[in-house]
């Protein structure tokens, strides 16, 4: 289930809703050659812990990755890429989950 968006302000509290399903987690946009940090990925990948086991998240940019190919992308898609992995890496999990808003 691919949810929520990157843009500001998706809300995560919608991850909660979903008691079984695995999450795809967008965090790298691919609409901007910003190259996202690290500390900023985390924090997104942080706020999604808070309402869904790790298990069920699933790390991955946004759709349409494939527009950073060839040569004149490759290089903003690597740094993007190992951003994000290293942001996956290090993300802190407390074990405690918002309870699911009414």
């Amino acid at each position: 289930m691919p949810c929520p968006s990157k843009m500001p302000g998706a809300r995560m509290t919608s991850l909660c809703w979903h008691k079984r399903a695995k999450v795809i987690l967008g965090t790298v946009s691919v609409s901007s050659s910003r190259v996202e940090t690290v500390e900023e990925m985390q924090a997104r990948l942080t706020e999604a812990l808070e309402y869904i086991e790790p298990e069920r998240l699933i790390v991955a940019p946004d759709c349409g990755l494939a527009l950073l190919d060839g040569e004149k992308f490759r290089p903003l898609l690597n740094l993007k890429l190992a951003n994000m992995c290293k942001a996956a890496e290090c993300v802190p999990f407390s074990g405690k989950r918002k309870a699911r808003e009414s």
